[in-house]
């Protein structure tokens, strides 16, 4: 699949494990399970961390306006 948009890519990550870096310097591990046309996103199983502080939630909605990048786990690397 040929990669023209961040919607390609949001595409090839439904349903994995990504990992999201939000502006204010955040980082969030769940799985991509919706995201819309503004590229806001819906995480389930997600984990939170900012300044060592890890929060855990079933559901998770991240407005695209927060995003900085996005990028899927490669799960045979994890530990």
């Amino acid at each position: 699949m040929d990669i023209n948009s961040a919607t390609d890519l949001l595409k090839i990550a439904l349903q994995e494990k990504v990992k999201v870096y939000i502006t204010d310097g955040s980082e969030i591990i769940g799985q991509l399970i919706a995201y819309d046309e503004q590229q806001n996103l819906v995480l389930k199983n997600a984990t939170t961390k900012y300044l060592g502080i890890e929060k855990h939630f079933q559901t998770l909605f991240i407005r695209a306006n927060n995003l900085k990048f996005l990028s899927k786990l490669d799960l045979s690397k994890e530990m």
